[in-house]
């Protein structure tokens, strides 16, 4: 039962914020991203008080709160450079951006998987 209580809370932030930055980026433009800046922020700091049972499983969710870190980075820098005209670092962070959330679907899947095997 804990562990399907664990998966519910860790499902319920993940989906909701992760919605929310989709549908508020569809168009990037600087409040667009510092919007995905603070829900990524805010999502790390719902994940960062979760204890979960299983020692690989706090080892991955705090993976994932690092790479929302670093998307909130990402985003806020990005609008940074969008809004000072500096198409060739915005460049560069709209690439480090896409690279990493890739990396943080993977990670996603593997939590999901392990709250699959309950």
């Amino acid at each position: 039962m804990r562990r399907a209580s664990q998966c519910e809370r860790l499902s319920d932030a993940v989906n909701k914020t992760m919605h929310s930055i989709t549908q508020e980026t569809s168009t990037i433009t600087p409040s667009s991203l510092r919007a995905g800046a603070r829900h990524y922020t805010g999502l790390s700091q719902a994940l960062g008080p979760m204890q979960f049972s299983d020692r690989q499983m706090a080892i991955d969710v705090e993976s994932f709160r690092r790479s929302l870190d670093s998307a909130a980075y990402l985003c806020g820098a990005l609008a940074e450079d969008l809004s000072k005209r500096e198409l060739a670092q915005a460049a560069l962070h709209k690439r480090d951006l896409e690279a990493l959330k890739g990396s943080m679907k993977s990670q996603a899947y593997r939590m999901n998987s392990w709250c699959r095997e309950r």
